[in-house]
């Protein structure tokens, strides 16, 4: 489904909960003290991860439970498991089928460059393959030479 807000396009992955809040700016805002209710049966929310193709803005909206690719589809498949960047030219941005993989470790959001050949930039240092590098709300992120701003959208741990 998508969504237009502004001069942004929002895309929503399959299985989003509607209402998203954005974190606030500030030292703390990727940090979150996990909390469970009955709802949950002992397993944490997964969060809310907003990533948003600068050149088209373009903001893909999607759940983060354990951990998802970030890559391209096969030209021949239009099936990704994870996020697909192919409608946003990401062959000609030299984006990796593969390229880097988000995963949860304890409380954070980490990026891991799953040794893609164009590399995997935050804030304009390249990140080593195969370390998981945490993410801030607001990070710049570059798979290849595609620009993108990640977005942490929802603290699932204070959802009641």
């Amino acid at each position: 489904m998508t969504g237009l807000s502004g001069r942004n396009k929002t895309v929503r992955v399959p299985g989003i909960i509607k209402d998203t809040k954005r974190f606030d700016s500030g030292p703390d805002v990727d940090y979150a003290v996990p909390k469970t209710g009955p709802q949950d049966k002992g397993m944490p929310r997964p969060w809310r991860i907003g990533l948003t193709v600068i050149d088209m803005q373009v903001e893909l909206v999607f759940n983060l439970s354990e951990e998802m690719h970030v890559g391209r589809s096969y030209p021949s498949t239009d099936l990704y498991e994870g996020v697909d960047l192919s409608p946003y030219n990401a062959f000609e941005k030299g984006v990796s089928r593969k390229h880097a993989t988000l995963r949860l470790k304890g409380e954070r959001v980490y990026l891991v460059d799953n040794k893609s050949a164009n590399g995997t930039f935050v804030n304009g240092k390249r990140i080593p393959p195969d370390e998981p590098y945490p993410l801030r709300n607001g990070d710049r992120v570059k798979l290849g030479t595609l620009n993108t701003v990640v977005q942490l959208l929802t603290n699932p741990f204070e959802l009641m």
